[in-house]
């Protein structure tokens, strides 16, 4: 009985994932527009892409404005004092924790998205693609007119155009 118990245990323990789901929670410090930082960790908010620092869009009269910087408020906005808590889904290319954030419940990256100040980032997630369809819809944020999405202006930036 004592062997069975312990192969019952350790092919539950050979089946389970390889990493188990943690929860990282903390007071934060807003990098960007989808990016914080707990302490010493980098956390990129999955499934959205907001404009980056310098980014510039255009209002509907053609005038600029710093939608990068407003993304950046926005996060600041979004989360206040809140402590968050994040659930890791992945790493990114530069190390940092691809995470899902909550700050009292409120998941930042879909508020983001919601008010038009990040897109939906559907090369890797399509959770958010209602709520960028509502900002859309509503003409909010990066939605009043055109707008470079973030992907295509670093490809621009980084070739030096």
């Amino acid at each position: 009985m004592n062997r069975l118990s312990i192969f019952v245990a350790a092919a539950l323990a050979a089946s389970a994932p390889a990493h188990a789901e943690t929860i990282i929670s903390g007071s934060v410090r807003v990098l960007d527009g989808d990016t914080v930082a707990m302490g010493v960790v980098r956390i990129r908010l999955h499934g959205i892409d907001a404009p980056e620092d310098g980014q510039t869009c255009q209002l509907t009269d053609g005038t600029e404005w710093d939608c990068g910087k407003a993304a950046t408020d926005r996060l600041v906005e979004v989360i206040a004092d809140r402590s968050l808590e994040c659930s890791p889904v992945d790493r990114d290319r530069y190390g940092r924790i691809v995470a899902d954030c909550f700050a009292e419940g409120i998941n930042i990256g879909e508020a983001l998205v919601r008010s038009g100040l990040a897109w939906a980032y559907r090369r890797y997630s399509l959770d958010y693609v209602p709520s960028e369809t509502a900002a859309k819809a509503a003409r909010r944020g990066v939605w009043q007119s055109p707008s470079i999405a973030p992907w295509d202006w670093r490809k621009q930036r980084d070739a030096g155009g």
